[in-house]
């Protein structure tokens, strides 16, 4: 049946030209995020929007497919998407590292602050050595909350890996007790300095 174009949200980048979400399937869901790389601001979404975004997820969460992982990933925006943002784990949740790893590797290295962040944080989940330059080129840019997962995801990794990598990272962490003043960054690296030092050779 055709969709009632009353439902349509007339919104920037084409959604006016997707079916209603009632009627959501993969093609339209993928448009909608490959329209949205990335998300706007939060001072400019709609509740219209928030609402095709979440219903998106919604959609990708009973429905898997892999095709979703970069396009959800690119698709942070600044600040957290209305609160629909902490939602999207549930989706990477449902595939196997080797087909999220790859995407997280390209988004940590984005040009864009939201998706680097919100990717430092989903890293946490698939701890994986392949992961540690990506993570160590996102620690050079100068925002703390970025710096703070970036740095939990290596810890993560040491113990992922039985602390294989130490030798590796242990100056990494040095360096930030070193040049960090924000005080949870600080009590992290502390934290997985000792760790180090307990497990490292």
């Amino acid at each position: 049946s055709r969709s009632n174009p009353s439902r349509r949200p007339r919104c920037a980048g084409g959604l006016d030209a997707l079916a209603s979400i009632e009627e959501m399937n993969k093609k339209q869901a993928l448009q909608f995020l490959r329209e949205h790389q990335p998300m706007p601001p939060d001072k400019e979404w709609t509740e219209e929007l928030a609402v095709w975004y979440d219903e998106v997820r919604k959609y990708f969460t009973a429905h898997p497919d892999p095709a979703c992982i970069p396009l959800f990933l690119n698709s942070y925006g600044e600040i957290n998407g209305l609160g629909v943002y902490q939602m999207v784990d549930n989706v990477f949740g449902q595939y196997k590292p080797n087909e999220v790893i790859p995407h997280l590797i390209e988004a940590l290295l984005s040009k864009h602050k939201s998706v680097r962040y919100w990717t430092s944080q989903i890293c946490l989940h698939f701890p994986d050595e392949r992961l540690i330059e990506p993570v160590l080129e996102a620690l050079k840019h100068n925002d703390e909350d970025t710096r703070y997962f970036c740095y939990s995801a290596l810890g993560f990794i040491l113990e992922a890996t039985d602390y294989d990598y130490a030798a590796q990272l242990e100056p990494v962490i040095d360096k930030g007790l070193g040049e960090e003043t924000y005080q949870e960054l600080i009590e992290l690296l502390t934290e997985i300095k000792e760790n180090i030092k307990k497990n490292g050779c």
